[in-house]
């Protein structure tokens, strides 16, 4: 094989040139990157949905090397996300429609 910057004759399985340090892609190298399972499952969206923090953490983990996980992992963090902000505010909407929906009872604690 010969390198592809300086031209010289190097060994088929180095990973640099001898002569000018520019690293190597040979077949081996390119052959393990297309193993990655990167299936884009849509368990991942529920998993991100129900821990929205777990499924921002691995998005940008795996950002560069499971593109569609990733995908699916912000579709589920942000439903996600926006579910609890929607159940937060129907929860306090109802928690004060209950305390203020007697007043003689809440006067006598506050």
């Amino acid at each position: 094989m010969f390198c592809r910057n300086c031209g010289k004759e190097i060994e088929d399985d180095s990973l640099f040139c001898t002569f000018c340090g520019t690293p190597i892609k040979n077949n081996q190298n390119n052959n393990l990157t297309n193993t990655v399972n990167d299936s884009g499952s849509f368990l991942w969206a529920i998993l991100a949905f129900f821990l929205p923090i777990v499924g921002l953490i691995l998005c940008i983990m795996w950002n560069q090397e499971k593109p569609k996980t990733a995908k699916k992992l912000v579709i589920g963090t942000i439903v996600g996300f926006i579910f609890d902000i929607i159940l937060s505010i129907i929860l306090s909407i109802l928690i004060g429609f209950i305390m203020f929906s007697n007043i003689e009872w809440f006067s006598q604690y506050f």
